[in-house]
């Protein structure tokens, strides 16, 4: 089981971060392809690119898309976020055929993974999760759209997802009765061998299909 003392000793081995924002580049998961983020939050939108990521059923049909906005100038094959970000683009349901969907949920999620052969376990540093619908909001109740029992048509919702700047680990030595906190800038992604381990960021789109049915995730 990963231990705190033994996480706070590989991260400051880690690169030292300069004044400048360090890039993230999130892997995206969900039905389709994965995928990893990268955006300059202070960019404009004239200076921004799009990035697409398409949910599809097992016929190659497109059951829904994940839109990500990246600052065009960090982010050439794969979306890339300095700083604080936030993570901003839409996702997209595109239901030719009614179907039972349940919730429509998006997760920006920041892990620390230890190699294969260390006896630690991964460690989230953050889970920022927003949800875009769900069948027991206030909207499903008052809005035409989702009042069938199964959604059926094009459905889109925008998000904004801020990544922290910082992180914070407790545990060391005990102060006053309390456990020491240690305070880190959050590393950009970051891969290895050496300290055998990674620091990954990913942005995960899961959409609920009811009962006895496989989610699209």
């Amino acid at each position: 089981m990963a231990t705190i003392a033994a996480v706070r000793s590989i991260f400051n081995k880690l690169p030292a971060v300069s004044s400048s924002p360090a890039p993230y580049e999130p892997l995206t998961q969900d039905s389709l392809s994965d995928y990893t983020p990268s955006a300059d939050h202070s960019a404009q939108s004239a200076n921004e690119r799009e990035f697409e990521y398409k949910v599809e059923k097992k016929k190659g049909e497109t059951i829904a898309s994940l839109k990500v906005l990246a600052p065009a100038a960090y982010s050439k094959n794969i979306p890339t976020f300095c700083g604080a970000g936030p993570v901003k683009g839409s996702v997209h349901l595109n239901l030719t055929q009614p179907e039972t969907i349940t919730f429509v949920v998006l997760s920006v999620r920041g892990r620390f993974l230890p190699g294969h052969s260390d006896a630690m376990e991964q460690l989230i540093l953050f889970d920022n999760t927003e949800t875009m619908w769900s069948k027991d909001s206030a909207e499903t109740a008052t809005n035409p759209l989702f009042s069938q029992k199964k959604l059926s048509g094009t459905y889109s919702w925008p998000f904004s997802i801020s990544i922290p700047e910082k992180i914070q680990f407790a545990g060391g030595n005990i102060t006053r009765g309390a456990p020491e906190t240690t305070e880190y800038i959050l590393p950009q992604t970051y891969t290895e061998r050496v300290l055998s381990a990674s620091v990954q960021y990913e942005v995960i789109l899961h959409i609920g299909r009811g009962k006895l049915k496989t989610d699209y995730e």
